[in-house]
């Protein structure tokens, strides 16, 4: 802790008292991982630019927003009358990063909490937000925010707080 996350002794003295430190204790297989992905990180502009033309590409070709839970309801909808360029939109999700792993591009493994109740649980609040907000975070994040809507402006803004509430609780609260 010292070393690597330029605690003082004084410090780490006050970490240990806190009810958490089992939790931290147990995550630190993870803080070389996560320090080395922060090292190695760099702003891909093109990346970000590829995400940005699809979802106006969506937009200026097909009148359409690229808010994937709104895609993907759509597929759900039995009445719905386009769900053809929907369903594709979602293979498409699923089949991009299968086939850059295909042609040997290093696919990062996502890292789940082993229980699958958290999981579980964890998605269901995700779409009772969903529904909650209107719209997700492709939706509101990248869509809306472009548009300059008040409404996705303020949801987002929502999403992050509760995105840093979230993770602050379960690091320094519970310990996970």
């Amino acid at each position: 802790m010292t070393e690597m996350g330029h605690v003082r002794p004084d410090q780490l003295q006050l970490l240990r008292a806190l009810p958490s430190w089992k939790g931290r204790v147990a995550a630190a297989h993870t803080v070389a991982r996560e320090v080395r992905a922060d090292d190695e990180y760099r702003l891909d502009a093109a990346r970000c630019a590829r995400v940005g033309l699809s979802a106006l590409l969506l937009l200026l070709l097909n009148g359409r927003i690229a808010g994937v839970t709104g895609i993907f309801a759509g597929v759900l909808d039995p009445a719905g009358t386009d769900r053809a360029w929907r369903a594709t939109f979602i293979a498409g999700l699923i089949a991009a990063p299968l086939s850059a792993m295909l042609i040997g591009y290093a696919v990062p493994v996502p890292q789940m909490p082993a229980n699958l109740i958290t999981i579980a649980f964890a998605g269901v609040l995700v779409g009772f937000g969903t529904r909650l907000s209107n719209g997700c975070t492709s939706g509101h994040g990248i869509c809306g925010i472009a548009r300059l809507s008040p409404r996705s402006i303020v949801a987002t803004g929502v999403f992050m707080i509760a995105a840093i509430a979230v993770v602050a609780v379960t690091r320094h609260v519970v310990g996970g």
